[in-house]
């Protein structure tokens, strides 16, 4: 069921652009806890997303270093990171996650903003991959592809992959200069800042 909704999560989050933005200065960040707008405070203590602009912020209220590529191609631009305190949201009418302290983060092609780019990582075990089993980077992992339907104009390719005990979860709308090579290629390059 898990695998299901990290699928679902990813399909939805891609066919509708993500439009967070904060405006956070570092000194409104405090040393050992953020400093929230009202609108924030609401959508962390309701919902537990959380929108931050900066990896080390984002890293520093999830308790781990959080990942980011070092390669998108040109004319995709980064969305914030979103965190996720409770886990993945119900979105099948379920409960809520397990507490995994989901991160992720769109990037959205300017050309055509139907096609996006999502990485979503946390932390979990390896039984947890789901898909096709195939080998991304030099780490097991799996391999989803989605049909165009449902009201999308591109097929989704999912990449999940396990790494010491971090899973993550790259997927990507196959149209424009997004191929299943150049997300290979986004995969391989997705690294935490140690």
């Amino acid at each position: 069921m898990k695998k299901l909704i990290i699928g679902l999560m990813l399909g939805m989050c891609l066919l509708v652009p993500i439009s967070c933005t904060t405006e956070v200065s570092e000194s409104e960040v405090e040393e050992e806890k953020p400093t929230l707008t009202e609108d924030q405070k609401e959508l962390w203590v309701e919902r537990g997303v959380l929108p931050v602009s900066t990896i080390e912020e984002a890293s520093r209220l999830v308790g781990y270093q959080v990942a980011t590529p070092t390669f998108i191609p040109e004319g995709f631009l980064p969305g914030d990171f979103e965190l996720n305190q409770l886990g993945f949201p119900p979105q099948l009418g379920g409960e809520w996650g397990d507490g995994k302290r989901v991160v992720q983060r769109q990037w959205t092609w300017l050309d055509d903003p139907k096609i996006n780019i999502l990485l979503i990582q946390h932390p979990d075990t390896d039984e947890n991959v789901s898909g096709e089993p195939i080998e991304v980077c030099g780490h097991s992992g799996g391999r989803e592809f989605f049909e165009a339907e449902k009201g999308r104009e591109h097929p989704l390719l999912v990449l999940h992959w396990w790494d010491g005990d971090m899973v993550y979860s790259l997927g990507g709308s196959l149209g424009g200069p997004l191929t299943e090579e150049i997300l290979h290629e986004i995969a391989c390059s997705v690294k935490a800042n140690e």
